[in-house]
């Protein structure tokens, strides 16, 4: 996996949040289909927030079906009735619900900073016909999605600087 320091990242972010009374919301991803990884019936620990991420009583939680946390969710009604219009995305996995989130999310009018160092994403085999590589590790996979997300739909940060902007 890349980043290493995700999780200790995505704790000093949620620390500091909570510590200036900033809205916190939490997307978990559930799989609707039985026997699947993210299937709460068949796969409960895939599904159930990690202890430095568990949701405290008055933060939102979005249950999502899909990459994007706002496909068929309360997510963007959630962000415009508190008119939220700043996001800080972080999670797993930059190339997937990171990366579907924060086009989604950007394309609905949203500002959205990426800590590139609060969010991470696995090794992966190359798509057939490749004339590249058979395989790309981890975090090239990383760097390529942010890459192609910076100055289009984000603004690539790091956690240190999102800390700096919150005075933490």
């Amino acid at each position: 996996r890349s980043t290493p320091q995700l999780e200790a990242n995505v704790t000093r972010l949620l620390s500091a949040f909570r510590l200036a009374s900033l809205p916190v919301v939490h997307i978990h991803h559930h799989e609707p289909t039985p026997g699947t990884l993210f299937s709460p019936d068949s796969n409960p620990s895939t599904v159930l927030p990690q202890t430095y991420v568990t949701p405290l009583p008055h933060e939102s939680v979005v249950i999502k079906h899909g990459g994007s946390g706002f496909v068929g969710t309360s997510l963007e009604a959630l962000l415009r009735s508190k008119k939220w219009e700043v996001l800080v995305v972080v999670g797993m996995s930059t190339v997937h619900c990171v990366s579907s989130t924060v086009r989604h999310a950007s394309n609905l009018g949203f500002q959205v900073y990426l800590p590139n160092d609060a969010c991470a994403t696995f090794n992966r085999a190359a798509a057939p016909g490749s004339k590249v590589a058979s395989q790309f590790d981890a975090e090239t996979m990383h760097a390529v999605a942010l890459s192609a997300m910076h100055d289009e739909c984000a603004m690539v940060v790091s956690t240190d600087e999102v800390l700096e902007s919150l005075g933490a």
